[in-house]
């Protein structure tokens, strides 16, 4: 593997830069102590599993970001026997995800280096104001010359149109010299299957391929962009 081919990189946020799953839970919490439910796994797991059906809906193109915001909770509030105003549980979990997100030291300094000889993108298919938020207050933000985010342009990864808004942003057609780093077999190394550019799978756990995604790198952590 040799990235110095590629002249941009176009990094996933969520679960690639920055850990995304302890925010959650806590942010959660939070929300369950608010309106009176438990904070615990098993909550959280229930959530977790109505959360990730409304995001599949919304990475097929079969909902908006507009419906995803709400329908997640009134899912989740509908199997946990709870009334309670889903937008607004929307936005108390949101701000908590900004107040608990952070970048580890191994981001930071795969991207010190890595914008020496590199332009650099974030495409991410979070929602507008977390995703924005979170960039600034973690000074992740300063790395990227492009920060593509689904919420804002109405298409989300892995769908085609999506890159197609990315190569037009950031103004580079040549796809050989795109390089896609991401956690997501179905959204980052998919999407960039369909678009015919070449991809990173960021795998720490050592999980299994499937079978029709195949990225053309797969390491298991950032550092691995610097040595290569």
């Amino acid at each position: 593997m040799d990235i110095s081919k590629y002249k941009w990189l176009l990094f996933d946020l969520d679960n690639t830069l920055m850990d995304f799953h302890e925010p959650s839970v806590l942010s959660f919490f939070d929300l369950c102590q608010n309106i009176g439910l438990m904070p615990n796994k098993a909550t959280y797991k229930t959530y977790k599993i109505e959360n990730n059906k409304v995001w599949a809906q919304y990475e097929d193109g079969t909902i908006t970001s507009q419906e995803l915001r709400t329908l997640r909770f009134e899912y989740f509030f509908k199997v946990a026997k709870v009334e309670y105003d889903p937008w607004a549980a929307h936005e108390q979990y949101v701000a908590g995800l900004i107040k608990y997100s952070k970048p580890t030291d191994e981001t930071l300094a795969v991207l010190t280096s890595l914008q020496q000889s590199h332009k650099l993108a974030i495409i991410t298919n979070g929602l507008k104001e977390a995703q924005r938020p979170r960039l600034k207050n973690t000074g992740l933000d300063k790395f990227f010359t492009e920060v593509i985010v689904s919420d804002e342009i109405g298409v989300a990864k892995p769908q085609v149109e999506y890159f197609d808004y990315v190569i037009n942003e950031i103004g580079h057609s040549q796809k050989d010299e795109l390089l896609i780093i991401g956690d997501s077999l179905m959204s980052d190394i998919l999407g960039g299957m369909n678009s015919c550019i070449d991809t990173v799978w960021y795998n720490p756990a050592g999980l299994a391929t499937h079978s029709k995604v195949s990225p053309i790198y797969t390491i298991a952590d950032l550092q691995e962009l610097v040595r290569l």
